[in-house]
């Protein structure tokens, strides 16, 4: 990437601002938070150019490592929000300089500072992304059965390509796995320098012209990055 960069993940209680008992909304620069959700990521350039052809890459070697790809992609919310993100211990992080905070993560949404991005280039923009992405998918192991049942849905987007039929896996899954709380079971989690390490390894493989999938795979399977026994 152009910069020196570093991403992470945080307990959506503890370091998003968790909740009290009062209710309200926030904004940025006059606009409610709403306004930042990026809900055209797909169309747009580091998308289109860099990670759609990275899935259709991966989807042979590893259909559910693809599926991950456009599940995450579709079902959190991706925050771009001009704002200096808090920084996280470089313990933590498995860093030894100061790095600029990009991007940070919880089980539901993603967070990237807009003013930092906007002026990356696509190729560096598609690497943040994908980065996210893996750490999404590390991050899976504390997701609900309905997320799961919603990943492997997207699995039809590959091999029919079909809206409806996507559509119709996820209203199924919604239906068989209820979730009393929305989020029940989703605040909590722990990662640790090793598995950021991990993650930018993996991240490393995939980003190049001719990704090696199959050691991604190796490695997946062999640290339990993720477990596709769901």
């Amino acid at each position: 990437m152009s910069k020196s960069t570093a991403t992470n993940a945080t307990s959506s209680h503890e370091d998003m601002g968790g909740t009290d008992s009062t209710g309200g909304g926030n904004g940025v620069n006059g606009k409610p938070l709403d306004f930042y959700i990026e809900r055209d990521i797909e169309n747009k350039p580091y998308y289109v150019d860099h990670i759609l052809p990275l899935m259709k890459d991966i989807y042979p070697v590893f259909p559910r490592l693809a599926a991950d790809f456009y599940h995450l992609t579709h079902q959190r919310d991706w925050y771009f929000v001009p704002i200096k993100l808090k920084e996280i211990s470089r313990k933590i992080l498995g860093t030894y300089g100061k790095t600029d905070q990009l991007a940070l993560q919880d089980l539901n949404k993603i967070w990237i500072d807009s003013n930092q991005f906007d002026q990356m280039d696509e190729n560096s923009q598609a690497t943040l992304v994908i980065h996210e992405i893996v750490m999404g998918i590390r991050l899976m192991k504390y997701k609900n059965k309905q997320d799961h049942c919603l990943s492997k849905a997207a699995l039809v987007m590959f091999e029919e390509s079909s809206d409806k039929s996507y559509n119709d896996r996820k209203r199924m899954c919604r239906k068989y796995y209820p979730l009393p709380n929305i989020f029940q079971g989703d605040t909590k989690f722990d990662l640790n320098r090793d598995d950021y390490d991990l993650i930018r390894k993996i991240v490393a493989l995939l980003d190049r012209a001719n990704p090696d999938v199959e050691e991604v795979k190796e490695l997946i399977e062999s640290t339990n990055l993720r477990d596709y026994n769901d």
